[in-house]
């Protein structure tokens, strides 16, 4: 498929039924991947859109050698991107991969600690599920609309240090919110009110949850979106 143009909405109905023929070969679980950017271009990259966290603050480079994008922050903010494709209803059914490794550079311990990486599906305005991760202490956390009380999160050897990539993947289907940090499913809900998470976008980001001047930069090396299937 090749690349979308910037700002561009890719309609998820009418991906599917491009794709019906395919649907009848899917395996439960199974994901139509609907965009793919790996950054392989400069072009690619600027299909990447920033939706929060201020252009100040946040600011992302392109980095044509190594095929990666270029976060760098500073103050506790949570720089927000987005790809461009979106559902044309609310509730979609998404499934987002994104992988990122991080520098540590000449960050304080704390700044290494306070580091994380996130991705959400059905995300718009403050609606959103979020899976979240802090790779130098290795946790996790998903979260309903900024509230993580009683779901899943904690430690998990699955969540790789600063230094090494971890590729994370969210995906909704109907009211269940599955999961996976380096292929390991490491969360699982459903829930009870699927209804007050209304958002039509998939986003990616990354942050410090703790006022440090300065941190770890991030190289995101891959964005997948797709439908996911019963």
């Amino acid at each position: 498929m090749p690349p979308l143009p910037k700002r561009s909405t890719f309609r998820l109905t009418a991906v599917l039924a491009a794709l019906a023929a395919l649907a009848f070969a899917a395996t439960a679980g199974a994901v139509i991947y609907v965009y793919k950017n790996n950054f392989s271009s400069h072009g690619e990259y600027k299909e990447i859109d920033q939706l929060g966290g201020g252009k100040r603050v946040c600011r992302e480079k392109y980095i044509p050698e190594k095929d990666k994008m270029r976060v760098s922050l500073k103050d506790e903010r949570f720089c927000v991107y987005t790809p461009p494709v979106e559902g044309d209803s609310d509730r979609p059914d998404h499934d987002i991969v994104v992988a990122a490794s991080y520098t540590r550079g000449d960050s304080s311990d704390r700044a290494q600690k306070a580091t994380f990486l996130a991705v959400r599906v059905r995300a718009g305005g403050e609606s959103n599920y979020e899976l979240r991760v802090r790779p130098e202490v290795r946790s996790f956390r998903m979260s309903r609309n900024g509230n993580s009380t009683g779901l899943p999160g904690g430690s998990s050897t699955a969540v790789k240090p600063l230094g090494k990539l971890n590729t994370l993947r969210l995906r909704v289907l109907n009211d269940v919110v599955v999961a996976f940090v380096n292929r390991q499913k490491v969360g699982r809900f459903t829930d009870p009110a699927p209804g007050q998470v209304t958002g039509r976008r998939v986003t990616f980001g990354t942050g410090f949850d703790r006022d440090v001047p300065r941190g770890p930069v991030a190289f995101f090396d891959l964005v997948k979106v797709g439908v996911p299937g019963s």
